[in-house]
């Protein structure tokens, strides 16, 4: 990792005169499309003591030349506004972070407790209300759109569903998901898609990229975990439905000690009742309507009970009825949503495929995708 500490050492001013033997340096798991490390310096009075190294990889993005330019730039902005971790420095191979000690990954059965569920709502009507975070010049139209209108991503799709039939690798599963694939199912995602105003979007949430923090040092808790989302690689403009769906598709993800094997569990996801509420608590946020709180106001607004939130919500939106029609018309945003989403998860399995790279399985992915696909799109005709 000589290389990396070189790459520490050139961005950390406080850095430079330690002896690189001194320096640890920890894999952390849930690293996703990149190797993520934990850097410390034990044993020094410098400020940080720890920071969070990223290094990218061949997979780290869509291939796209512009990304990691508008990670930076999205990962700077978001910083700006308290939405997440300062940027310390980046060239084209390693990223540096600011490290939130005493936070962890979220896990799936957090995602659905009160209040956490509540401020992954506000947090994430916060991204989706910015108006500057993504750079037009640097982005496309629409994240997914765009992605099926890529012929040499989606011609690596259908070849890896094809090595799979053909070598007989869940040769039976991968030849049902590929039907997703014809071009009447792929004009129904596009309808779908294009019949929503699109914000500025993560695009990836997973527990990985949703980093939980239970204290504010040793020996002090936090009253309401803060909640923080992470890895703006695919950051860019898509309907809100999609990051909403994602986020409660994420609930039936119980991932396994290390982080990259899991059991899919449909029957952890949200009910109707509970992903209203979540919505509640989104439209109070979204648009910016929340400005007006401080974060030790969002604290207690995430405990609120529910004639509390409703009377706020009626008094933002002007009527009993105009909150009822809101969440009514986000309800069908998030059904959307979980329909698209669930086929981004088949279109990024089978374009990874078999790939001795990762240690997730990434033709289970795909085919659990698909489970969550059909559960949704059936719902829908």
């Amino acid at each position: 990792m000589g290389e990396a500490i070189k790459f520490i050492k050139e961005n950390l001013e406080s850095w430079r005169d330690i002896p690189s033997d001194k320096i640890k340096i920890e894999l952390l798991p849930f690293g996703g499309s990149r190797k993520s490390y934990k850097v410390t310096a034990p044993d020094t009075a410098v400020s940080p003591d720890t920071v969070l190294l990223r290094e990218f990889t061949h997979y780290s993005s869509l291939l796209k030349p512009n990304d990691k330019l508008k990670e930076s730039i999205v990962f700077q902005k978001l910083s700006s506004y308290n939405l997440g971790p300062k940027h310390l420095g980046q060239n084209n191979q390693y990223r540096l972070e600011e490290f939130f000690k005493y936070s962890r990954p979220i896990q799936n059965t957090e995602i659905n407790q009160e209040p956490i569920r509540r401020k992954l709502a506000i947090k994430l009507a916060k991204i989706h209300s910015a108006t500057d975070l993504v750079p037009r010049n640097l982005v496309g139209e629409n994240f997914i759109t765009d992605l099926l209108d890529d012929q040499k991503f989606m011609l690596t799709v259908k070849e890896n569903c094809t090595k799979c039939v053909e070598e007989g690798d869940n040769a039976e599963i991968v030849k049902e998901l590929s039907q997703i694939f014809k071009e009447e199912e792929i004009s129904f995602i596009k309808k779908l898609v294009q019949s929503e105003q699109s914000t500025c979007s993560h695009n990836d949430i997973w527990c990985g990229n949703i980093l939980i923090q239970f204290r504010t040092n040793e020996n002090v808790e936090r009253k309401v975990p803060n909640v923080l989302f992470i890895d703006y690689e695919t950051f860019e403009f898509n309907f809100p439905g999609y990051d909403i769906g994602k986020l409660l598709a994420e609930t039936m993800y119980a991932f396994k000690p290390g982080g990259y094997s899991y059991d899919l569990r449909h029957d952890l996801y949200p009910t109707d009742n509970q992903i209203i509420d979540f919505l509640k608590f989104y439209l109070l946020s979204f648009g910016g309507h929340e400005k007006t709180f401080s974060e030790s106001d969002i604290d207690e607004i995430v405990c609120f009970s529910e004639k509390q939130i409703d009377s706020v919500l009626e008094t933002v939106y002007g009527s009993e009825e105009n909150v009822k029609v809101k969440v009514s018309e986000w309800m069908n945003k998030v059904k959307k949503g979980a329909i698209v989403s669930a086929f981004y998860c088949v279109l990024l399995g089978m374009w990874i495929g078999r790939n001795p790279d990762f240690k997730t399985d990434f033709i289970k992915f795909a085919a659990d995708g698909y489970s969550i696909y059909k559960r949704f799109r059936i719902a829908e005709m």
